[in-house]
Formats: structure tokens, C-alpha cells, sequence
């Protein structure tokens, strides 16, 4: 594999792996989207509750409606709050709607950047295909023919050094030889 083949490898998981840190922070924002619904469900629940409530009051209103015109107007100011209340609501669900937006866009986005990087992909494969056909028909066939002569070298270097291996061997006897005359003769010379 050449240098750029390898770089090319490099850039492409250091690509995916902002990919997944991207994936992994949009689970967490996703992740804090659902805890805000979970939250809103509760303070909707907590609503259907007191609107039950109310109807309630409202029945006993009814049994009472002369005595509670004082209590009903005290209660059209809650309701205004509560349409305050309700607008603020609007507002932000409106909000909501706007940032689903954005994201929906950023997904288009990503999904763009993924189409090309499989495009690019596709072809770093395609390279892959074509070094590795070449490797097994080029180079791992020049790889046998060195390796074979190599051997024949090889062979030959040991056959060659055969006769200096003999010689050799009679040099180191030849050499010892010489040393036990010398001692023979030191010996002799003590005893004569």
C-alpha cells in the first residue's frame, strides 16, 4: 500500500470518527429533547388534571350561579393568565418547530456528505481491488523469482567455500602439530 493510499485511509477515519463524535452529540441533544417532552407531558397531565378540576367547580358554579358572579369574575382573570399562559406555549412550540427545522436540514446535509463519502468509498475500493490484483500478479511473483535465486546463491556461496573449509581445518592441525613438536622438542632439550 502506498503513501497516499495510507493517508488517503487515515483522512477517511478520522472523517468517520468526527462523523460518530457528531452522531454521539446529536444523540445527546436528542436524548435532552425527549427529556423536555417527558416534562411537558407532565405539566400537560398536570393541566388535564385541573381543567378536570375546574369542571368540577364549574357544576357547583352552576348550583351556585347567584352568589358566584363576584368568584367569576375573579376567575376570568385566571383564565386570562391561563391565555397568557397558553400563548407563551404557542410561542414556544413555534420555537420548537423552527429549531426541527434546522435540523431537519442539518440531516439533509449529513446525508449529502455521506453519499459522497460513499462515492469516494466506492473508489478507495476499486483502488484496493486493483493494488491488491497487482500484488498478487506482479510483485508476489518478482518476490518468488528473488527468493529463487536467492536460494541459487545461496547454494552456490556454500559450495564455494567447501574447499576453503578444508583447507582451513588442515591449517588449524598443521598449526597443532607444530605445538606439541615444539613442546616434544622443549623436552627433550630439558632431559638432554
Amino acid at each position: 500500500m502506498d503513501k497516499e493510499t495510507k493517508d488517503m485511509f487515515n483522512l477517511i477515519l478520522q472523517k468517520l470518527d468526527g462523523m460518530d463524535k457528531r452522531f454521539d452529540a446529536m444523540d445527546v441533544r436528542l436524548d435532552g429533547m425527549d427529556k423536555r417532552f417527558d416534562a411537558m407531558d407532565v405539566r400537560l397531565d398536570g393541566m388535564d388534571k385541573r381543567f378536570d378540576a375546574m369542571g368540577v367547580r364549574l357544576d357547583g358554579m352552576d348550583k351556585r350561579f347567584d352568589a358566584m358572579d363576584a368568584r367569576l369574575d375573579g376567575m376570568d382573570k385566571r383564565f386570562d393568565a391561563m391565555g397568557v399562559r397558553l400563548d407563551g406555549m404557542d410561542k414556544r412550540f413555534d420555537a420548537m418547530d423552527v429549531r426541527l427545522d434546522g435540523m431537519d436540514k442539518r440531516f439533509d446535509a449529513m446525508d449529502v456528505r455521506l453519499d459522497i463519502m460513499d462515492e469516494k468509498i466506492d473508489a478507495m475500493n476499486t483502488e484496493l481491488r486493483y493494488v491488491r490484483v497487482r500484488l498478487e500478479n506482479e510483485i508476489a511473483e518478482n518476490i518468488k523469482r528473488v527468493a529463487e535465486g536467492h536460494m541459487d546463491l545461496s547454494r552456490n556461496l556454500h559450495e564455494a567455500m567447501k574447499p576453503q573449509t578444508e583447507i582451513e581445518m588442515l591449517v588449524i592441525r598443521v598449526n597443532s602439530l607444530e605445538t606439541k613438536v615444539r613442546d616434544l622438542q622443549h623436552k627433550v632439550s630439558i632431559i638432554s
